[in-house]
């Protein structure tokens, strides 16, 4: 399992660097390929994707915002107030890391989707490069180069260094951290101790996905048969700090909002999901590689598995182990999504380009390797480049129109799924802060019910609606049943009380999903504007469960 590649420290444990661009020419490559693919690729779209992405962007804002007006006094209410203005954030639901260094670069660059993004591209960028050293350490650069080129022309990775997610920079960060766990079960260097806690504590204040490290780190200390680090006061010290960054968030999370992860780890949410105990379970994200990385790519990862054991090849252990861990680990989740099997792909690509490898040495040809990875990553990438075209852009129209066209009270309201893209734009077009944005279902959720009936009175709505007395409704209509059946009953009753409420202007929604394309949203004007409209807003927060206050200024 130990390095048999040249070595990458003298003997005074200080890392060469004779030849350095020489021996790494290949990854430099490759890298700088994969950075143009991505370019190339680039579509701009307001953020949408599945519709997480609306709060990852909106929750950078959010983050900008607290950083320049620093609430150091009343940073809770400061969030409730934020919350009031803008109901589109991620604050508890995600961890805060990302979201925290997206509110720096948007300080410096501005308010704007495309720092997000290029922050995205930056932390797939990270992880190729540790995937590398990772790889580097059992087959020498050029190989290690061919797993970063198998891992980064898949469709799960293209599209997710595409998108505002978090999977990308908790991979990232997560990679870093087997790394450095790995040399330090192999050299027991303290910087190494040092860059695992540092960097296990930064995927698990990324995204909650950061248990498969608990699961992961246990099994390689066995397959190191190391246990006896455990006994080392550094390990210990190392754990504790990492834990001491960790906790704070996590218990302000748990105590908030921790029944909704209880209930996504122990309750399947979508009908389509198999059973917690079922056959279809044990198959479900197995059987999905094909769709997520390609047939090419899951038939060289086979093949490289198959050379590894029948070579015997033992420094294969440790991504086999990584394979291993995220499937023990999510496998039995309630919640089955292709995105948390990210995790397993730099692994896959690991075995992917030892297939390729030694599939063109049985050829014994010169040009073999680059011929069968051209066509296997090609087929792979083929398979990958029409997910990053889709886009959708509509909504900074009609947020730019509301921000012109609004004079007090200084409030809309908006009724539609993609409210946070709605939200972003809003808070984009009025640097000022001036205009406060109602949510449909929320203003529904703060009124009472009937006993048994899931919809308040319509009638009750209505008179909300006057209390409050927005300039304008927004109404969005969307080629998707799924996106429009929260609020459908909702546009229908604006859309039936055409004496309250009349449509001034429409804006297209412009996008080549299916989803969205040929949807618009329509601007009511309120006819019946009140004069002594309530000044105070008031929402129910189903996360939290409970209800929060705010006044208009």
């Amino acid at each position: 399992m130990r390095c048999r590649a040249p070595p990458l420290y003298d003997d005074t444990g200080a890392y060469r660097t004779d030849g350095m661009i020489r021996r790494n020419a290949s990854i430099l490559t490759v890298l700088l390929a994969l950075v143009l693919l991505q370019v190339a690729l680039y579509q701009p779209s307001e953020p949408f994707f599945y519709n997480d992405e609306t709060r990852h962007v909106m929750t950078g804002v959010f983050f900008k915002d607290l950083l320049y007006d620093h609430p150091v006094t009343h940073v809770r209410q400061y969030a409730i107030d934020y919350y009031l203005k803008y109901p589109a954030l991620g604050i508890l639901v995600w961890p805060p890391l990302f979201y925290v260094t997206e509110g720096v670069a948007m300080s410096v660059f501005g308010t704007s989707m495309v720092v997000s993004r290029v922050l995205i591209g930056l932390f797939a960028l990270f992880a190729c490069v540790y995937l590398f050293l990772l790889s580097r350490r059992v087959v020498g650069p050029n190989r290690a180069a061919l797993v970063v080129l198998a891992f980064g022309t898949t469709q799960l990775i293209f599209k997710y260094s595409h998108f505002v997610m978090l999977e990308m920079p908790m991979l990232a960060l997560a990679l870093g951290a087997t790394y450095h766990f790995v040399l330090y079960l192999e050299q027991e260097r303290r910087r190494d101790l040092f860059w695992w806690g540092l960097l296990a504590a930064a995927s698990a204040l990324t995204r909650f996905d950061v248990i498969y490290l608990l699961v992961l780190f246990p099994l390689l200390g066995a397959l190191y048969r190391k246990w006896d680090i455990l006994r080392k006061k550094e390990v210990w010290i190392t754990m504790v700090a990492a834990l001491c960054l960790v906790a704070p968030a996590y218990i302000v999370t748990a105590t908030s909002v921790g029944w909704l992860h209880a209930r996504e780890v122990t309750e399947t949410m979508d009908a389509g999901d198999p059973a917690l105990l079922s056959w279809a379970r044990l198959f479900y994200y197995p059987a999905g590689l094909p769709y997520n990385l390609s047939w090419f790519f899951v038939i060289a990862a086979v093949v490289g598995a198959i050379s590894a054991i029948a070579r015997r090849d033992k420094s294969c252990l440790v991504f086999a182990t990584i394979v291993a861990a995220v499937y023990v680990t999510f496998t039995p989740i309630a919640e089955m999504r292709e995105r948390h099997v990210i995790y397993w792909v730099p692994a896959l690509a690991f075995f992917a380009a030892e297939g390729v490898y030694h599939a063109a040495q049985l050829l014994r040809w010169r040009l073999a390797v680059g011929i069968l990875a051209g066509a296997v990553f090609g087929g792979a990438f083929a398979q990958a480049a029409p997910q990053l075209r889709t886009y959708l852009v509509g909504y900074t129209a009609a947020a730019q129109y509301v921000q012109s066209h609004t004079a007090n009270p200084p409030l809309c309201l908006y009724i539609g799924s993609l409210n946070g893209n709605f939200i972003y734009q809003m808070r984009r077009a009025d640097p000022a802060r001036r205009i406060w944005t109602l949510r449909g279902e929320k203003l529904a959720d703060a009124l009472p019910r009937k006993e048994g009936s899931t919809q308040p009175d319509p009638d009750k709505l209505l008179q909300a609606i006057k209390d409050y007395s927005p300039t304008f409704i927004l109404v969005e209509h969307t080629s998707d049943p799924a996106f429009l059946a929260p609020s459908a009953w909702l546009a229908k009753l604006i859309e039936d009380h055409p004496e309250r409420f009349r449509v001034e202007r429409e804006f297209p929604m412009f996008s080549n999903s299916w989803q969205f394309a040929g949807g618009r949203i329509l601007v009511y004007r309120n006819l019946t504007p009140n004069p002594s409209a309530s000044g105070d807003v008031k929402l129910n927060i189903r996360l939290l469960r409970q209800t929060v206050r705010g006044r208009l200024p």
